[in-house]
């Protein structure tokens, strides 16, 4: 028995000399040495240091864009100067990134052939811009979208019959039906797109060119009022507003005219602006089941904004 106890004593010193003269190799040391008080002395790491800050593997120059390659959407803006001859067409990326980022995407020809209008564009690239040290503290929060504007002028394609917009992308291209008159612009597409794509249920993008005091009148909080429309219509004629034809694609938004100017004058100095209210009918949950109450919500009017 005392052979055996003499071995396992033998063992453990051999273990102790190789895991020492391994920690050593290593730049480090087993043990850790005592302090005058005789307390441990314990390394402290900063979890701030940004040595052991994980940054996004985005390698440069690869094919590993933070949004989608292959697909686009599309919309009119209005022109700055409100110009009824030209109108922007914006070509965005699918998706909103932020941090630091580097690349883009740019417009690369924008040509003529026979009756038809030529967009060719770069497929974007978007990377983590790895020299930035501190990408939380350095760069802005707020997300964005990469976009490109592609400005057209409605008169010109008008007197040469332009009539179909052609948008490529690498391999990809997709036609489009282009109408223009003296109140709108539309693009429709032909066949089933899957690169550019619109947010309208059809496929196409449609931009009104509105008259002089147009404004929008909404009650966001009785979009499902089945009578809304007939409500604000009331409403508006009691402000000497006229009602037009034409119906944003954004559900919930009512176009009028302001006849004497007032209110138009009013929305120079604010953006929005209450109007008045109306009454509508809100189901709510009881404990005998749901009853219906009536209540009053605010309307709002608004100069149309560059997308609308």
């Amino acid at each position: 028995m005392k052979k055996f106890f003499a071995f396992l004593t033998v063992c453990f010193g051999l273990f102790l000399l190789t895991s020492a003269s391994w920690a050593q190799s290593n730049g480090s040391s087993l043990f850790q040495p005592n302090d005058d008080d005789g307390t441990t002395t314990k390394s402290v790491v900063n979890q701030y240091d940004t040595r052991y800050k994980v940054l996004p593997k985005i390698s440069g120059g690869s094919n590993n864009s933070l949004v989608s390659p292959n697909q686009y959407n599309i919309r009119f803006v209005r022109h700055p100067q409100e110009d009824q001859d030209k109108v922007i067409l914006r070509i965005s990326a699918l998706g909103s990134i932020q941090g630091c980022l580097m690349g883009g995407f740019n417009v690369t020809s924008v040509e003529k052939e026979a009756q038809r209008l030529i967009v060719t564009v770069e497929k974007p690239m978007i990377e983590v811009d790895q020299s930035v040290a501190n990408p939380h503290y350095s760069c802005p929060g707020s997300g964005a979208t990469p976009s490109i504007d592609v400005p057209l002028e409605l008169k010109e394609l008008r007197a040469e019959g332009i009539d179909e917009l052609r948008l490529v992308a690498g391999f990809t291209q997709e036609k489009f039906n282009l109408y223009i008159d003296d109140s709108m612009v539309e693009l429709s597409p032909k066949g089933k797109h899957k690169a550019f794509l619109s947010t309208s249920k059809n496929g196409a993008v449609t931009h009104y060119f509105y008259p002089q005091g147009t404004l929008i009148l909404q009650a966001p909080l009785a979009r499902k009022d089945p009578d809304l429309k007939n409500k604000l219509v009331s409403i508006a004629s009691q402000h000497h507003l006229s009602p037009l034809p034409m119906m944003s694609d954004q559900p919930g938004k009512f176009f009028f005219v302001d006849n004497g100017g007032k209110l138009i004058d009013k929305l120079q100095e604010q953006h929005i602006i209450l109007l008045d209210t109306i009454d509508t009918n809100e189901v709510l949950i009881g404990k005998d089941g749901p009853y219906t109450v009536s209540r009053a919500v605010d309307v709002l009017a608004s100069a149309p904004s560059e997308i609308d």
